[in-house]
């Protein structure tokens, strides 16, 4: 399991798809809307409207000229308009920025608290892989001497003393061992979801 476990790839998956970040990501996304709409508040707007005054209804009867439909039987308006007070426009644009610059912020200490967690339990995994591979050979050792002790004693060589002794060391190494290897797996869980990655969990439990 840890063999396959790769620190940079924890932390890409930390830094693209960990959801804290991506809760901050889209409030970031809807400021950045909020600003370009406040933005626009502030420029002037210029309306142009053009109605039809009078128009043939029928084209085979006769209308005076006077009347008839040519450009001069248009109205066309232009409406220009420039807010001569934005106190309030220019101040709520300023409020977006301000969240926009604490978001910013709150993004990159996010990001920085969050691939150090990833680093420090990935940390902590390699620690306990090493703990479980040494209690494993120590084990298997224990083992070794035990035969060996058993060998012995059937030689007339040893006594139940000493296989007890030898029996009862195997067994606590072992249970030390079970300990270890479910600190081991716990700290691989840890490390996946300081990372993000609720599916890679799931689908180890």
């Amino acid at each position: 399991m840890a063999a396959r476990l790769s620190l940079d790839s924890l932390l890409g998956q930390a830094r693209d798809n960990h959801p804290e970040l991506l809760k901050l990501r889209t409030e970031q996304a809807q400021l950045d809307i909020e600003r370009r709409y406040r933005q626009e508040m502030l420029k002037p707007k210029l309306n142009i409207s053009g109605n039809l005054l009078a128009g043939r209804r029928d084209p085979f009867v006769y209308v005076n000229p006077r009347y008839d439909f040519n450009f001069s039987n248009y109205k066309v308006g232009l409406d220009f308009a420039l807010p001569l007070f934005l106190r309030e426009e220019r101040g709520k644009l300023r409020e977006v920025k301000i969240k926009q610059t604490e978001l910013q912020y709150g993004l990159q200490q996010t990001g920085r608290v969050l691939q150090t967690g990833v680093q420090s339990s990935f940390n902590e995994v390699k620690g306990y892989q090493s703990q479980v591979e040494l209690q494993t050979r120590n084990v298997e050792s224990q083992r070794v001497l035990l035969r060996a002790e058993l060998q012995k004693f059937e030689l007339g060589e040893s006594n139940l003393f000493l296989i007890n002794t030898r029996e009862t060391k195997l067994i606590d190494m072992e249970v030390k061992k079970a300990e270890l290897e479910s600190k081991f797996q716990k700290s691989i869980a840890e490390v996946y979801y300081r990372a993000g990655n609720r599916v890679a969990l799931q689908g180890n439990n």
